[in-house]
């Protein structure tokens, strides 16, 4: 992220896309640190499921999103939501200040699929 802008974090330049007639539990490890070696870091532990109907994605309850550190508490978000849309996960973060940020996570899924015939 550069200079407090929000990023949608993509698995690959891709997004996490879900088929209809599945559904999934997911936790996801996303850390965060500040370039050019200074101080600013996050880490974040995120989990929830995403569901997908027909033409409908949704979370059925809000993903849980843990912060276990922030150092610039006031001005750094996680969020994480379906992406009807795209039929997708979304895990967004903003620094919220003017500083420039790498950014990785680390998704585990669980899926089960039915048949939608």
């Amino acid at each position: 992220t550069i200079n407090n802008s929000v990023v949608l974090m993509l698995a690959d330049s891709n997004y996490l896309t879900i088929e209809n007639g599945e559904a999934w539990t997911f936790r996801a490890d996303v850390v965060c640190k500040q370039t050019a070696g200074l101080a600013g870091m996050a880490f974040y532990i995120v989990e929830g499921v995403l569901n997908r109907t027909g033409a409908t994605t949704s979370m059925p309850a809000a993903a849980t999103i843990s912060n276990h550190h922030e150092s610039d508490a006031g001005n750094m978000a996680l969020t994480c939501t379906a992406d009807d849309t795209n039929d997708s996960l979304n895990i967004s973060w903003t620094s919220g200040v003017t500083a420039n940020y790498e950014m990785v996570a680390t998704v585990y899924l669980t899926k089960v699929e039915v048949s939608t015939s």
